[in-house]
């Protein structure tokens, strides 16, 4: 018959293996550095200062970052990109030493689970449209090049399929996603990126063809309506939104013909 105490010490290494300790290392901010994977920076400055108010009036950082070695001194942040910088403002404008080191622990994961948890760390972040095409695309890579890696239920099946399970976004969502994505060209995505096109617009620019994409009559009537349209939704009723993008989508497809026609004509 087996003993109590042999019992007990099983489950509890049981426990252990299940649940490993995390030792928590504090690390300068100067050795901390800015993941390549990290694709949600701050807004602006403002953002950073009101988290630096928060952990000053705390006293410190509550929230352990999470970090990987990259060198012999030096570590890649994976969640936690914000704090950082927010501990390198206290310390080095408001002169408040006591925040230069980081509680941190130290991640000994793959290339790949480090990357997938990067768009894990941004999971719950407000994303702009061109974040979350950022997110879908990388995700979309990492399941092509690397399944196995993740759990059976999403190494077979349709890719849009598996992407909107894992991140739970709608199918056609994705699928608009994908298509601005591999579509869009560069300078239109740079506006995209920088918030200067709506996704809506990316998405009309996307579905043209590249000659078309590359008219500056065309690029110009998009990027006109910016303006109009973000004055607007504050003004106007949610309904009202949807006359308001056909409106402009009628205007995009007239601006569309008159161009073929005087193509013709030459």
């Amino acid at each position: 018959m087996a003993k109590l105490g042999n019992i007990f010490n099983k489950e509890e290494i049981k426990k252990e293996e299940q649940h490993p300790r995390r030792t928590i290392k504090w690390i300068h901010y100067s050795k901390l550095k800015t993941n390549p994977d990290q694709y949600c920076p701050a807004r602006d400055k403002e953002e950073i200062e009101s988290l630096a108010d928060l952990i000053e009036a705390a006293g410190e950082v509550i929230e352990n970052l999470s970090v990987s070695k990259s060198d012999t001194d030096e570590y890649r942040i994976i969640a936690g990109h914000k704090r950082c910088e927010a501990c390198r403002l206290l310390v080095e404008e408001r002169g408040l030493k006591q925040f230069e080191f980081l509680p941190c622990i130290v991640n000994n994961v793959s290339v790949v689970q480090e990357s997938f948890r990067v768009l894990a760390s941004n999971g719950y972040h407000t994303k702009k449209p061109y974040e979350l095409m950022h997110e879908i695309t990388e995700m979309e890579r990492l399941l092509w090049e690397h399944p196995e890696e993740f759990p059976p239920s999403l190494q077979k099946g349709r890719m849009v399929e598996r992407l909107s399970k894992k991140m739970g976004i709608a199918r056609a969502t994705v699928q608009e996603y994908q298509q601005i994505s591999r579509n869009l060209l560069p300078e239109a995505m740079e506006k995209f990126k920088e918030g200067e096109i709506e996704k809506s617009a990316a998405l009309t620019l996307a579905r043209l063809p590249e000659k078309m994409q590359k008219a500056k009559q065309v690029m110009a009537l998009v990027s006109s309506f910016r303006f109009p349209i973000n004055f607007l939704r504050k003004q106007l009723r949610s309904s009202d939104m949807i006359w308001v993008k056909n409106v402009i989508m009628v205007l995009v497809c007239f601006s569309f013909r008159r161009m073929n026609c005087q193509e013709n004509r030459q």
